[in-house]
């Protein structure tokens, strides 16, 4: 087994010739994070013996002042993981395993390429619409008429920076309500970056009353697959179900462009979030995640915990 770090123009490529990547498994999304957090962005080239070959995405990042290098395939909990252009033997799964041992990695494996050898680790799941199933949308369409009768309430597809400026006051207004069961939080620099994304990879669908922006989500974009992955409104119109409308349109909008799969994203172990997805019938599909930290990490960071225990 050789591994050698690829070109940006080799992981593109490589990426685009795979059809069960997504977004979360292309250099953009990893850029993206270089820019917003100075997580350098990197993809390892794997060949074997037989001629399969495999491309993990990668981002860096260093902690314990620039002692303990940090990897993560995908940022922020994302798809990522060993990607294949073609399906590889659970030997060489099992290579690529213990190679990835010998860092400090996290890995969340992608739902939609299965990989044999991988042994027994966590899963975590994500709620998924197999549009090649076909949808039944009369009773989704019955629910949205009933709760905007008046059609006061209008989704429609972002353009211009202004209803960019709007969901981010949202989101900001989201974060007070959500409070200590936030997952995450994301300056206004980063929803900037995601802004200046081609619209083919990246859109924010409004929901919005008298041409206010009262609830959103941001959607990415990449090969059969178009992915929910960020939302916030006012609870003010909650009542209006907003997020009911955004998220109909939004599969409507997958049905009539072709995709496969409208994915609504893991839902962070949140409960209720969970439950709000499941009223559109979407599939429950597992992956495992993985977390490695090596012995380096350990003995790094209980001397550090150890020395602000004692002199702080």
């Amino acid at each position: 087994m050789k591994v050698r770090e690829a070109k940006k123009i080799e992981w593109e490529n490589y990426i685009s010739q795979c059809e069960h990547a997504t977004f979360f498994h292309t250099h953009t999304w990893y850029a993206i994070w270089e820019a917003y957090a100075n997580y350098k962005a990197k993809a390892l080239l794997i060949e074997f013996p037989s001629g399969n070959t495999a491309l993990l995405p990668l981002s860096e990042r260093t902690i314990h002042k620039g002692f303990t290098k940090v990897y993560d395939s995908s940022p922020a909990g994302t798809y990522g993981g060993f990607i294949s252009q073609n399906s590889l033997t659970s030997d060489e799964v099992s290579q690529l395993m213990a190679y990835a041992k010998k860092m400090t990695i996290n890995i969340t494996f992608n739902p939609y390429q299965e990989l044999e050898g991988l042994g027994e680790l966590k899963k975590d799941f994500t709620q998924r619409i197999n549009l090649r199933k076909g949808v039944e949308m009369k009773k989704w369409h019955r629910f949205t008429g009933r709760v905007n009768k008046s059609k006061a309430l209008v989704v429609r597809w972002a353009s211009s920076a202004g209803e960019w400026q709007a969901y981010l006051k949202l989101y900001k207004k989201s974060l007070v309500r959500w409070g200590d069961k936030v997952s995450s939080v994301y300056d206004d620099s980063f929803f900037v970056l995601l802004q200046q994304l081609p619209k083919g990879v990246c859109q924010l669908l409004t929901v919005c009353k008298e041409n206010k922006v009262v609830y959103g989500g941001i959607f990415f974009f990449y090969n059969n697959v178009m992915t929910y992955w960020h939302g916030a409104g006012d609870e003010v119109f909650f009542k209006e179900q907003p997020a009911f409308l955004m998220q109909t349109a939004g599969i409507k909008y997958a049905m009539e462009n072709g995709y496969n799969y409208y994915d609504f994203n893991p839902s962070g172990g949140h409960k209720g979030v969970e439950k709000f997805k499941n009223h559109f019938n979407p599939e429950k599909v597992s992956f495992p995640i993985w977390s490695n930290q090596n012995d380096w990490f350990f003995t790094l960071d209980n001397l550090s915990k150890f020395l602000k225990k004692s002199f702080l």
